[in-house]
């Protein structure tokens, strides 16, 4: 880069000592067997981006090459799916309808829209660095053609509009504004971005922005070969590499995109001088937090006959304390409930020590307030003594408690865009005890005006009454007419309401299905659950498609068990939103906004279905797949893959 901002005068006499401390910091450097300084042309090779940063690093994502990653996704199912004839009309006359538009504001932005893609051509990364007893330092790095004149109008457009604002608004940061060459021979020019000043340079093709001098000169002494006094490279950093070996599929395989945080480090260094924060932190060890050390993982794309691989590593100390000791966590043998269907878009499932988890949040209780804990619970006995009801609640319920938790995401038969449900379930020891519990409770007086029982398929539930629906129902009319007549009362002018989109209205809605206590947001689904558990309907324990993701989840576990499970359907989930989208709801909601900015983003994506219309469900499931995943637990911490295998595209 040139210089375009003059250096600031300085005195003979302190010109003569520079160039005294200079000449004497050379011959230092000379004699030295390992060069600190070195000239930009004799500068090695670009390391890797965890050879550059600091071990204090403590947020990295990092894309190791853009235009391999666009590469796979272009040839993934996926990316063949956006090219296919059924989608990619409809795809490409919005992008179009969005490049017209960019046209509008490309000269304030002083780049085309092809100059934007082609800034980027290799690694991208971010990086969070937290210096000893300073504040937080940002970097971004970003790989370029080196010949890419791209990069050097963008920064030029940038200084153009930072000297603008300086001359218009002025400037009482104090920060000068300037480029000059650090000690390897390469410019380095002084910016301010929100307020903050960063220092930015290029160099063999990578772009480097930093707020802190003092870090992006040390990692061009990384760069240089040379080690930077007292603080190891993030490569060195055992976090950093227990996570990476745990997270990697194999020695010679490198991962399109890593990530890596250490959140506790994170808040320290955030919260320096912060009463409240810094309170907080005390707060840490009570709560057993100050054992997260780091998370990370890896993410694979086009890895052999899968689509994608995500690896994560939650690493934490041992032994576990406070609230890591309640996330008790227990490997076993999965398999869905008998009254899981196969309509569903996704599916959890896992198993947690409840005696553990219970003792491990009494004790984080009464070390903030003693007590406490044991209070909340004789709180919740008496409301149902008041109810002269003689279940206990610890005997009752909590000791029949198994700890197997599962969560449900099911399709349901409407084209409301929430029309995906939501459903918990825990498992019971003593379904009858648990039942005759719940019947004792809801059963009551006052109890009984809001809940309603019924019964389906020989299984008895509980769901919102009719009065209570009403009163809800009441309830939002109330405050909707009150904001209206206060919105009058000022004199504001009413706004014009057009059609809104469906939104489907939750029933709330619990019972004992088999060993489990299910609770939905949709008595619908509820009564379908009893349904396949009646083996009226298909279950999920007995899908094809499942039963294969539990093979492949089975050869990567080998012999060790998981500690959850996990399963997605994007075939299904993606067909029930193509069909909420194209109802005759909600295409009247987008032609209403559409008139509204004929300009708009709605205005294209309206003209673009008038022409091509939506693609058929079965032309988008043809490139979709479902996919599975776990987590395992060790003395190290939790573990967790997610995995999407290629589908068999006939």
């Amino acid at each position: 880069m040139q210089n375009h901002i003059p250096f600031p005068l300085i005195s003979f006499s302190e010109f003569s000592k520079a160039v005294v401390a200079s000449a004497v910091l050379c011959v230092l450097l000379v004699c030295s067997a390992t060069p600190v300084l070195a000239q930009a042309e004799e500068l090695p090779d670009r390391p890797d981006t965890q050879d550059l940063l600091p071990e204090t690093t403590v947020g990295l994502m990092k894309l190791r090459n853009l235009s391999e990653f666009a590469e796979k996704m272009k040839n993934s199912s996926f990316g063949q799916m956006m090219q296919s004839e059924s989608v990619s009309p409809l795809v490409d006359s919005i992008y179009d309808g969005a490049a017209k538009r960019y046209e509008d504001v490309s000269e304030d932005v002083g780049l085309s829209l092809d100059e934007i893609r082609s800034l980027p051509s290799g690694e991208i990364s971010f990086a969070i660095i937290a210096p000893r007893r300073q504040d937080l330092v940002y970097v971004v790095m970003m790989e370029t053609d080196e010949d890419n004149e791209a990069v050097d109008k963008a920064f030029g457009r940038y200084r153009e509009m930072m000297e603008s604002s300086r001359e218009t608004e002025g400037d009482d940061s104090g920060v000068e504004l300037k480029t000059e060459e650090n000690d390897f021979g390469i410019s380095v020019e002084t910016m301010m971005v929100a307020g903050t000043p960063v220092y930015t340079c290029k160099h063999k093709g990578l772009v480097i922005a930093c707020t802190s001098e003092d870090e992006l000169n040390d990692m061009f002494v990384r760069w240089s070969g040379a080690q930077v006094d007292k603080v190891r490279p993030l490569a060195e950093n055992r976090k950093f590499i227990t996570i990476a070996k745990r997270c990697s599929v194999s020695d010679d395989a490198l991962p399109d995109a890593r990530f890596f945080f250490d959140p506790i480090g994170i808040f320290k260094a955030a919260s320096r001088g912060n009463v409240g924060a810094n309170f907080a932190v005390a707060m840490l060890p009570t709560l057993g937090l100050d054992g997260v050390l780091a998370v990370g993982g890896n993410m694979y794309v086009d890895h052999d006959e899968y689509e994608s691989i995500s690896h994560g590593h939650l690493l934490l100390a041992s032994p576990r304390e406070g609230v890591l000791n309640a996330l008790a966590m227990k490997p076993d043998s999965y398999t869905p409930e008998p009254w899981v269907p196969v309509d569903i878009a996704n599916y959890m499932t896992t198993s947690w020590d409840v005696p553990q988890m219970l003792a491990a949040i009494k004790d984080i209780s009464d070390k903030i307030v003693e007590g406490k804990y044991d209070e909340y619970f004789e709180n919740l006995q008496n409301e149902i003594d008041k109810r002269d009801s003689s279940v206990n609640l610890q005997e009752d319920i909590i000791a029949n408690l198994t700890g197997r938790f599962s969560v449900v995401r099911p399709i349901l038969s409407g084209t409301q865009l929430n029309g995906i449900g939501n459903v918990a379930s825990v498992g019971v020891s003593d379904p009858e005890k648990i039942e005759n519990s719940l019947s004792e409770i809801f059963g009551s007086e006052d109890l009984s005006k809001w809940w309603t029982e019924r019964e389906h398929g020989s299984i008895r539930y509980w769901t919102k009454s009719e009065e209570s629906i009403k009163y809800r129902d009441d309830q939002v009319k109330t405050r909707r007419d009150r904001r209206m007549k206060r919105a009058k009362d000022r004199g504001e002018e009413m706004p014009e309401f057009g059609p809104r989109p469906e939104v489907r209205k939750g029933f709330p809605t619990f019972g004992l299905i088999g060993e489990h206590f299910v609770f939905s947001d949709s008595e619908e689904f509820f009564q379908f659950a009893v349904d396949t558990f009646n083996g009226d309907k298909p279950a999920l324990g007995d899908d094809e498609d499942f039963l294969r993701q539990m093979d492949t989840m089975t050869n990567m576990l080998k012999s060790d068990l998981p500690a959850a499970v996990f399963f997605s359907d994007a075939r299904r989930e993606i067909g029930f939103y193509l069909k909420a989208l194209s109802n005759d709801n909600m295409m009247d909601v987008l032609n209403h906004n559409a008139a509204k900015n004929e300009d708009g983003f709605l205005a294209d994506m309206k003209a673009s279905i008038e022409e091509h219309g939506f693609p058929e469900v079965e032309d988008i499931q043809q490139y979709l797949s479902t996919s599975g995943g776990f987590i395992t637990t060790d003395d190290s911490g939790y573990h967790f893959l997610l995995f999407q295998e290629k589908p068999n595209q006939e």
